[in-house]
């Protein structure tokens, strides 16, 4: 998730509320599960725009490269994971 801009803007929603009451709950870091792209190949800008979204967290952000990684295309993948996320 997001695999699409219904679910990006539902993922920027999650993350501006987690930041408003983080410290309440007491979290020391969030975590991503990282399969952004459902099983396809997607540009570099779908990446960038999640990039965006979790940047806006105010936990430090953990992220895992997730199931997309595995697919016949998994280099392309993992080159926009990386870029993207600063790896």
């Amino acid at each position: 998730m997001p695999y699409n801009i219904y679910e990006r803007d539902t993922l920027d929603e999650y993350i501006h509320d987690m930041n408003g009451r983080y410290s309440a709950d007491g979290a020391s870091f969030l975590i991503h599960l990282g399969d952004i792209t459902g099983s396809k190949t997607c540009s570099e800008s779908v990446y960038k725009a999640v990039d965006s979204i979790l940047s806006k967290s105010k936990l430090p952000v953990l992220i895992t490269p997730g199931g997309t990684l595995e697919t016949k295309n998994n280099y392309v993948n993992l080159i926009f994971f990386l870029i993207s996320f600063r790896c």
